[in-house]
C-alpha cells in the first residue's frame, strides 16, 4: 500500500518543513464549520511532563526549555512544558501555545489571543472561560481595545458528608 515509509529523522523533517502549512490549513478547515463563529471560547492548559529523574532534566535536550512547575490539578510537581488551548465549547481547536511550566498563564493567553491568526482575525467581542489561573485584576477592568472579556470558570462545591460513618447500633430482640 505504501512502497516507501520514512524512519523517524525523515518524518520529523517533513514534519517542521510542512508545521506552518498544516496550521494553516488546520485553520482554514476550523473556519469552514459551523462552530467556528461561537462567540464564548474555553482556555486551559495541562501539564506536558518531559522526565521524572533529576538526571533526565540534565542530560535532556530540552533542558533550555523545560521547568519545574506545579500542576494544581494533579497536585504534584512535574518537569516539563505547559500546553495551553483555546477551543470552542463544543470543542474545536482555535489557537494552542507550548510554553514553559512557569510561563504566567494570563500572559500566554494574552499573547495568544493576538497573536494567532485563527483568532485576531475574528470580529466582534468574545467571551473567554478560564479557570482561575488565568484570571487576575488585569483581566477583572476590561481595556478599551480588548476584544475579548474573561469570566472564570465556577469550581462546583461538594457537598457536606455527616462525620459519622458507623451504623447505630441496634440489639436484635430475642
Amino acid at each position: 500500500m505504501f512502497p516507501y515509509l520514512p524512519g523517524q529523522s525523515g518524518y520529523n523533517k517533513r514534519l517542521r518543513k510542512l508545521a506552518s502549512t498544516i496550521a494553516w490549513l488546520t485553520g482554514q478547515l476550523g473556519q469552514l464549520t459551523s462552530i467556528a463563529g461561537d462567540d464564548v471560547w474555553v482556555a486551559d492548559s495541562t501539564p506536558v511532563e518531559c522526565g521524572r529523574s533529576r538526571e533526565t532534566a540534565k542530560r535532556s535536550d530540552l533542558a533550555g526549555w523545560a521547568e519545574y512547575g506545579y500542576c494544581a490539578s494533579h497536585s504534584r510537581w512535574f518537569w516539563g512544558l505547559r500546553l495551553h488551548l483555546v477551543c470552542t465549547l463544543h470543542g474545536l481547536p482555535l489557537g494552542w501555545a507550548l510554553t514553559g511550566a512557569k510561563t504566567d498563564e494570563r500572559d500566554v493567553l494574552e499573547d495568544l489571543l493576538a497573536t494567532t491568526p485563527a483568532l485576531a482575525a475574528r470580529a466582534g467581542r468574545r467571551t473567554v472561560i478560564a479557570d482561575k489561573g488565568y484570571y487576575g485584576r488585569d483581566f477583572r477592568t476590561p481595556a478599551p481595545r480588548r476584544r475579548y472579556r474573561t469570566a472564570p470558570a465556577r469550581t462546583q462545591r461538594r457537598e457536606t458528608r455527616s462525620r459519622s460513618t458507623l451504623l447505630p447500633a441496634t440489639t436484635p430482640n430475642n
